[in-house]
């Protein structure tokens, strides 16, 4: 089976410092990129024989790429296309654009309702802003009759999970329905926390055997490319580093089906499908982690 869903990294870049993304917490060895026009037509073309959702983002604001509407806009006519953004780079005309542009999906990502609580993950950012720009598209989308799935993110930590309550309130004052998604936290070290509350905890493992019977029911192996800015197909989208490399999609004689069929990539696919995960998924992946490496507030 070849794959349907894409990852394609637009931007390696970003305007927050978000401590526990890769950009955000200096963790990445990437130089900052952002991918143009020429190459994204050139990958375009070559996954859409077989894309039916096309993610254009990864690690990074999409919305640096000053040609990320058109980039939408092509897709669009094939796949479904989802958009990650924290909404601090838009006005009224900009908002309209992206909404014109063809994105099935928007998530808009806001980590609380006052500064104090926002900027402690989202380094640099003004919760003002976020929320009024997350007004605008809202009334944007209404007002032209738009069927953008406009989806208000809030990652919940132990230390804004007090302002859950607010956050729904005023989501659903604008029409919109909040999506509460559980921290990705990278070690038991980091300063953030999960919340006590287990609805909005990561599912964890408490021993190897457990994390690597869960690891071979994961979805990208079986169904996700991954397209770094560069053009390098990865691992996943965890793989940040670009460590585990199945090629280039921007070489002449690159193909989805030749780099998904190649003996590299599928054994690493069978591995990890077959309960013999490679080292990366053991040690690096932030969707599986053992609950000793998941800390939880008090």
């Amino acid at each position: 089976m070849l794959p349907h869903t894409f990852f394609l990294e637009t931007v390696m870049a970003c305007n927050l410092r978000c401590p526990e993304c890769a950009i955000g917490g200096g963790i990445t060895e990437r130089r900052n990129s952002i991918m143009n026009m020429s190459d994204f037509s050139l990958i375009s073309n070559k996954i859409k024989p077989y894309a039916k959702y096309v993610l254009l983002h990864m690690w990074g604001e999409p919305l640096l790429n000053k040609y990320i509407f058109e980039m939408i806009h092509e897709v669009a006519s094939y796949a479904r296309v989802n958009i990650s953004t924290n909404a601090l780079l838009l006005n009224e005309e900009k908002a309209l654009e992206l909404l014109r542009s063809g994105v099935s999906d928007l998530i808009v990502s806001i980590d609380g309702v006052s500064q104090e609580v926002y900027s402690k993950y989202r380094v640099g950012g003004s919760v003002a802003q976020a929320l009024n720009n997350l007004k605008l598209l809202s009334r944007l989308n209404s007002k032209y009759s738009l069927k953008v799935d406009i989806q208000p993110q809030m990652i919940v930590f132990d230390h804004n999970y007090h302002e859950i309550t607010a956050f729904e309130s005023i989501c659903m004052e604008l029409g919109l329905v909040p999506f509460f998604k559980d921290p990705y936290i990278r070690n038991k070290n980091s300063e953030f926390r999960a919340s006590s509350d287990i609805k909005f905890q990561r599912k964890t493992y408490e021993n190897n055997e457990e994390l690597i019977r869960a690891i071979s029911g994961c979805n990208d192996p079986r169904y996700v490319f991954t397209i770094s800015v560069n053009g390098d197909v990865v691992l996943c989208c965890h793989d940040y580093d670009s460590e585990i490399r199945f090629g280039n999609i921007l070489d002449s004689r690159s193909t989805v089906e030749n780099i998904w069929n190649s003996d590299y990539c599928q054994a690493i696919r069978k591995g990890i499908i077959g309960g013999k995960p490679c080292s990366f998924c053991l040690t690096k992946c932030m969707s599986y982690v053992l609950s000793e490496d998941y800390p939880v507030g008090a």
